[in-house]
């Protein structure tokens, strides 16, 4: 079993395998609350650049865009986003167009600000956790619910 809350590199040709642009590379953390019930987290890194968060609901594998996770997560500017992810690494090209492309892939979706990610994930994820936290909850609610 891997160390509590400490993230872990690894490479894993099986990861590969999991969908289009998908390496043999990530960072998997097993995070455990103050409750001592765990869960399995991976961060994929993508033969494009970008990156996923692999989680876990009712032992089914999903993957969503780390930006879209910040995004939900924090109330801030994509500008707050970007100077935050890009500090130390200024003069990285590659990292740079990276970062913007993932910021750009969001607008594409047209979620532009942290209510409409918490919705967009809400509304994705409504069907997997309703059972739990009730059809009653908004998709705000069942979004705080999947990131707790």
């Amino acid at each position: 079993m891997t160390r509590a809350n400490y993230p872990l590199f690894l490479v894993r040709s099986g990861w590969e395998s999991r969908g289009k642009f998908f390496s043999d590379k990530g960072v998997l953390i097993r995070c455990v609350g103050e409750d001592r019930t765990s869960t399995n987290n991976v961060l994929h890194y993508l033969t494009d650049g970008s990156i996923k968060l692999m989680f876990n609901v009712g032992r089914e594998l999903f993957f969503v865009p780390l930006m879209m996770i910040i995004k939900a997560t924090v109330d801030v500017t994509d500008e707050f986003i970007y100077t935050h992810c890009m500090a130390g690494y200024e003069e990285d090209l590659f990292f740079k167009s990276c970062v913007t492309d993932m910021l750009r892939d969001l607008h594409r979706d047209k979620i532009h600000v942290h209510e409409q990610a918490k919705s967009f994930i809400g509304e994705k994820f409504r069907a997997r956790v309703q059972r739990i936290i009730g059809t009653w909850t908004s998709n705000a609610q069942v979004c705080d619910y999947l990131i707790q």
